[in-house]
């Protein structure tokens, strides 16, 4: 219930902020597996993350697009 409720905030607050910003990939996607640590565990699922860019991007999208291949992997 926790990571719907997180999905809908996430989702009513795209689009409103519209700054870009020098995202480190690999922390993003880090502090994304820390927030779905709880399903990877359930599914005893292993992530191997390597090398990733710095992108110029919006921050909440880019974090929701990552967050979606994750946890659809």
């Amino acid at each position: 219930m926790t990571n719907l409720v997180s999905g809908l905030l996430y989702y009513t607050a795209l689009g409103k902020e519209r700054i870009l910003f020098n995202v480190h990939v690999r922390n993003l996607d880090n502090n994304i597996c820390l927030f779905l640590n709880a399903q990877i565990v359930e599914k005893q699922a292993g992530i191997k993350i390597g090398e990733l860019p710095y992108v110029n991007a919006y921050g909440l999208e880019v974090r929701q697009l990552f967050q979606n291949l994750i946890s659809n992997a």
